[in-house]
């Protein structure tokens, strides 16, 4: 369903649809969260996008799949914005050892911003 809502581009309202329809069939997906939880940052709303997605992936997490790794990454994300570098460094940390190299990107950003406080 993901990637028939990809196919209609992400502003649409088909994919709007189509990712409705895949949250009421999977609710707990890595798609569907993931797309919740960026949603919630396209908003302003950090903690929407935490609470969606915290307790769903772990960053002491060693078995990390690669779209874990994506909401583990996105996750991250949304600790910044919420302001708890901490966790966002953990989550950026973690996401970055399984090669995800967005949490790689984003984690040096992060170390930089947080080197010039």
């Amino acid at each position: 369903i993901y990637k028939v809502a990809g196919s209609y581009g992400k502003d649409t309202e088909e994919y709007a649809y189509a990712m409705a329809v895949a949250a009421e069939y999977y609710p707990d997906s890595p798609a569907v969260l993931n797309d919740r939880a960026l949603q919630a940052l396209e908003t302003g709303d950090a903690a929407s996008a935490v609470g969606t997605l915290e307790g769903k992936v772990t960053a002491g997490d060693e078995s990390l799949t690669g779209k874990e790794a994506e909401l583990l990454n996105t996750l991250g994300v949304a600790y910044a914005r919420a302001g708890q570098y901490d966790r966002a460094r953990d989550a950026f940390e973690a996401a970055s050892a399984t090669g995800n190299d967005d949490a790689t990107h984003n984690l040096t950003q992060l170390l930089n911003v947080l080197d010039q406080l």
